[in-house]
């Protein structure tokens, strides 16, 4: 939960994006969990921040090895006084978004943003980890979703995929969506 209040902060020096990691860091070391299996999931708004945390954030202060984003896009990052777009390359990436999305576009950047998901993930994975790809299939188990792949052979300390969810709106996480 944010620190900041009952809306995740996205500003620059937000409290959040510390508190997020310090969770993890105090939950790794109190109970011993193995540092190769924590990951982040963000969902819309909680997305962003999720985004904005791994992206400004090397590895070696950040306890996440993988981040799993659903229904946002990839925020702005500031460094000083330049502004970039996910510096940050050393993790495993996961986007999900409906193509139907009234909230955040699938397909159109909004003004907050520098890319959509699905743009990241062609970016995040051949792009700044070397990963061979796309591999493309159709899921199983996630009603009208097709799966990018780009997560063998990386060069890099990052992977990503991206499920795209063909008709589906903001809300991605109902029932109706899992066969």
């Amino acid at each position: 939960a944010p620190v900041s209040g009952s809306n995740w902060n996205v500003e620059r020096n937000s409290p959040d994006y510390q508190h997020i990691l310090d969770v993890a860091n105090s939950a790794i070391q109190t109970y011993n969990i193995d540092r190769s299996k924590v990951f982040l999931i963000g969902y819309s708004h909680g997305g962003m921040v999720g985004y904005k945390t791994m992206c400004r954030t090397v590895l070696e202060s950040n306890p996440y090895v993988a981040f799993a984003a659903v229904s946002t896009q990839v925020s702005w990052i500031w460094q000083g006084s330049t502004r970039e777009c996910c510096p940050n390359h050393d993790f495993h990436a996961l986007h999900v978004h409906g193509t139907e999305d009234g909230a955040i576009p699938y397909s159109s950047v909004t003004s907050w943003a520098c890319l959509t998901g699905e743009d990241f993930v062609r970016r995040h994975g051949p792009v700044d980890n070397g990963c061979a790809g796309p591999s493309q299939r159709t899921s199983t188990n996630v009603a009208s979703a097709t799966i990018e792949e780009y997560t063998e052979g990386c060069s890099g300390k990052g992977s990503a995929t991206m499920m795209k969810l063909q008709g589906v709106a903001h809300y991605t996480l109902s029932n109706g969506l899992w066969k």
